[in-house]
Formats: C-alpha cells, structure tokens, sequence
C-alpha cells in the first residue's frame, strides 16, 4: 500500500465499527429495552454466527506461497523501536478517551439529562453518525498531516468532554456534544492506526497484533476507571472528566512520537561520517 494511501485505507476499514456504533448499539439498546437484556446477547450470538459463516465463503481456502512469509525474529526487531511503543500508548489512550464515556453513555443520557428511555437510542445513534463524519474527514487528512490532525482532533475531544461534564443535565447543550465526541474521537482514528503502520513499515504482522492489543487495553481500563468515580461527587458525570483526562495524555503521547519521530528523520538524513563508524558501515 502507498504511505500516502495508509490513512484513507485506515478509514474504509475502521468505517465499518462506525456504521456498527450507528446501527448495532442504539439497535441493541432498543432490543434490551422491549425484550429483555438477555435479546440483546442472543443478537450478538445470532449476529457472530452469521458473521462467520460469511468469512467461510469469502476468504480465499489454502495458503498464500507466492508471497514472503513473515519471519519471527525480524517481526520482532521491529517492536525495537521506542516511538512504536509510543504509538502504541496514543492508541491505548483514544480508545480509551472514548470508551470512559460511550460505556456509560446511555445511564448519562437517562439519569443526569434527562431523556426517556425511548429517546436514548435516537442519541447514541447520531454518537455513530459524527463517528462516521469523523472517519470520513480524518481518513482524508490523516496522510497529510497526521499529528496535526491528532492533536486538533483530540484537542477537541477535551473541549466537548469538559463541557458535557459541566452541562450534562442540559438536553439542547449534551445532544449536539455527544455527536461531537464521536467524530472528534473517530476523526483521529485512521491517523492512530496510520502512525503505527508507518513505523513498523512491511514488516507489520506481529507489530499490528499488538497494536489490536492496545485497543483492547484502553476498552478494558477506561470503563474501570470511569466506574470508580461513578459512586463518588461527580457521579455519571464524571465519566466525561475521566474520558477528557485520557485526551490529555492522548495529547502529551502525540507530542513524545512527533519529538522521536523528527529526530528519527533528521538522524535518517544526517551524512554518515568517519567519526560515526556505525553509519559508514551502513552506508557502505
């Protein structure tokens, strides 16, 4: 794939959990709601099965041999790279930005705004809806400017979380803030994942495992530490102060990969010389 295609491909694929936040979550909510809980999971079973009887059709039967199998020990030389690990840590940290206040989003809307039950699922639909505008404008930006466009993107996401913390129990002031975060947060998605592609370079097998990884590290600790400030003074809505304090390490991340990313570059280009032996064998 062409380096300047990573981010734009990154936002096709991650599309797909948009258009699944915009039908499945309010879907499910609604299911819940008129049937039960339980409907809800026997959806998501139904769904799984269906899910993978159409990856039995679609993907192609045997091994590929025309292509280089990936080797182990360079897959993990590839990890050696402290602005990886970086990168990792900014995945981590916007999934988990979002995931502070989507997991207990629907509770927020009822309890502190106000809505009917009947209403939530209409405003975790438009949550998929900015998601999907987001990925939309963050796919065709992020090969450009990609830290511009995470550090804008996030910057944002602060902004809209603050203030859904201060106005939460204010319907006309949450709505259009909730549809904000989902495309502040989606918006910088393909840059996330574009970054991390772009430093591991063709050897991405393992490198883009543990990149998964990350995403599934901030999906499991926003909700604990946005379930401990539940019970105390903020209550539901100090999830958003919690979501906002995962933006702002996301932003300090950002800051550390652009420093080791410009001083990878200018070592890249920097001439080798006889004081710098290891650079002349390189080039030699």
């Amino acid at each position: 794939m062409d380096a300047d295609k990573q981010g734009r491909a990154m936002g096709v694929v991650v599309s797909g959990l948009s258009v699944a936040t915009i039908i499945g979550v309010p879907g499910g909510t609604l299911l819940a709601q008129h049937a039960g809980w339980e409907a809800a999971f026997w959806a998501v079973a139904a769904m799984t099965v269906l899910s993978t009887l159409a990856l039995l059709v679609a993907l192609p039967g045997g091994r590929d041999t025309t292509t280089a199998q990936p080797r182990l020990a360079t897959e993990l030389r590839s990890l050696m790279q402290p602005r990886l690990w970086v990168a990792y840590a900014t995945t981590a940290l916007t999934v988990a930005a979002q995931f502070a206040i989507f997991s207990y989003l629907g509770a927020l809307l009822e309890d502190v705004t106000g809505l009917s039950a009947g209403l939530v699922p209409l405003v975790l639909g438009l949550y998929g809806v900015g998601a999907f505008v987001g990925l939309t404008i963050g796919g065709r930006v992020a090969d450009r400017a990609p830290f511009a466009l995470l550090l804008v993107g996030m910057g944002a996401f602060i902004v809209a979380a603050i203030a859904l913390a201060v106005a939460a129990h204010v319907a006309w002031v949450a709505i259009p803030l909730v549809v904000l975060l989902g495309a502040a947060n989606f918006g910088v998605t393909p840059a996330v994942n574009a970054r991390v592609f772009s430093i591991l370079g063709e050897t991405r097998t393992l490198g883009g495992a543990v990149n998964i990884a990350a995403f599934n590290v901030g999906i499991a600790v926003a909700p604990l530490a946005s379930g401990l400030v539940i019970n105390t003074g903020p209550g539901l809505a100090g999830t958003a102060w919690i979501g906002a304090a995962f933006a702002v390490a996301h932003v300090g991340s950002v800051l550390l990969d652009r420093h080791l990313t410009r001083r990878h570059e200018a070592g890249a280009t920097m001439p080798a010389t006889a004081s710098d032996p290891e650079r002349v064998a390189a080039v030699s």
